[in-house]
C-alpha cells in the first residue's frame, strides 16, 4: 500500500509522483505504450497560455501545473490534449453548455474540471449526458483527489485511504446541489 507516500495537495510534488507511478503502469501493461513517440509532450506555459486564449478559459493554477508536468498520451488511455484534440472538446464543451454547473473543461471521457471554484476548490464532476436528467456527481473534489480516484486500481491504494478521499467530495456535493 503506498497511500503513506502519497504528497499533500495539488502540487508539482504531486503531479510527479503520480506520473512516475502511472507511466510505469502503463507501459508495463502494454507493449504498445511502451514505443518511443507514445508519450505527448509536457505544456510549455505558453501552450497554457495560447490554450487559455483560444477557448476563452483561464485554467486554475493546480490544472496549469498538471499539464506542465504530467505526460499524455497519444492515445485515447489519457487526457485530452488541446493541442492535438480541439474539436473533441469543443463537442465535449458543448455538450455540457447550459447544465448549470459552471464553466466546464473537459479532462477525460465524461469527466470535467470545473473551472469556476467551489469552497475554494475546483471539483472534478463526471457528467454522463445519456440521461434525463443528465447524471452528474462529483467525482473528486480537486484534481489530486480525482487522480486518485481514477486511478485507484493501478496506484494499488489502500481501500480506507480511498474511502477518505471520496468522502472530501461531500461538502463540494452538497454545496452544487448534487
Amino acid at each position: 500500500m503506498i497511500d503513506d507516500a502519497v504528497p499533500q495537495g495539488c502540487t508539482e510534488e504531486f503531479f510527479r509522483w503520480f506520473a512516475d507511478r502511472i507511466e510505469h503502469v502503463w507501459a508495463a501493461r502494454s507493449e504498445a505504450l511502451a514505443p518511443a513517440g507514445f508519450w505527448s509532450d509536457r505544456w510549455t506555459s505558453e501552450e497554457i497560455a495560447e490554450c487559455e486564449r483560444v477557448f476563452d478559459v483561464t485554467f486554475p493554477g493546480p490544472y496549469r501545473c498538471m499539464l506542465r508536468t504530467l505526460r499524455g498520451s497519444r492515445t485515447d488511455v489519457s487526457f485530452y490534449d488541446a493541442r492535438r484534440d480541439r474539436q473533441q472538446i469543443v463537442q465535449r464543451i458543448e455538450n455540457v453548455r447550459g447544465e448549470s454547473l459552471g464553466r466546464l473543461w473537459p479532462l477525460l471521457g465524461h469527466r470535467y474540471l470545473r473551472l469556476d471554484p467551489i469552497l475554494d476548490t475546483h471539483p472534478v464532476l463526471s457528467v454522463y449526458m445519456g440521461t434525463t436528467p443528465t447524471d452528474t456527481i462529483v467525482y473528486g473534489a480537486n484534481l489530486r483527489d480525482w487522480l486518485l480516484l481514477e486511478y485507484e486500481r493501478d496506484l494499488g491504494l489502500d481501500p480506507d485511504f480511498v474511502r477518505e478521499t471520496w468522502a472530501r467530495t461531500n461538502p463540494v456535493t452538497a454545496a452544487l446541489g448534487l
